[in-house]
């Protein structure tokens, strides 16, 4: 079983919080080896998840990645509002 069956057997278990951290772990995955703007989009992706499993209680595994990845994201996502912003003229 590779990690795509394995995150959809766990999120249609019907526990949550395996379901979340199958998605986290899968997001966590793919920000691994995405580029450019997927790692913006990525990250976007990963914060909400990451926010209901610490509403839950759940403690993640303090991985630094997660931590680059988001800051990336948002550097990426503030770059692109001043390109945008410059190309309107505003």
């Amino acid at each position: 079983m590779d990690s795509t069956d394995d995150a959809a057997s766990l999120i249609s278990s019907g526990s949550r919080t395996d379901g979340l951290r199958a998605l986290r772990a899968r997001l966590a995955a793919e920000l691994d080896t995405a580029e450019g703007a997927a790692v913006a989009s990525l990250s976007k992706e990963l914060r909400p998840v990451l926010l209901e499993l610490e509403r839950l209680g759940v403690r993640a595994e303090v991985n630094p990645l997660d931590h680059l990845a988001a800051a990336v994201g948002d550097e990426l996502a503030a770059a692109r509002t001043r390109r945008q912003s410059a190309a309107s003229g505003s």
